[in-house]
């Protein structure tokens, strides 16, 4: 594919859900760690943006 953008996959979700090589070697810690801490980041955001609606 392009090999200047090479350095930059660690910066894509892809790479840690599927880009590691998780069918051939299983499911690393860190990419679980990476994958549930955006998960955990972006639920934050969502509560916080829910709040602030004048919907309750």
């Amino acid at each position: 594919m392009v090999d200047w953008i090479r350095p930059a996959r660690h910066a894509s979700l892809f790479y840690y859900a599927v880009g590691d090589g998780q069918l051939e070697n299983g499911l690393s810690l860190s990419s679980v760690a990476v994958l549930l801490a955006v998960a955990l980041a972006l639920f934050a955001a969502n509560v916080l943006a829910f709040d602030r609606l004048d919907v309750h």
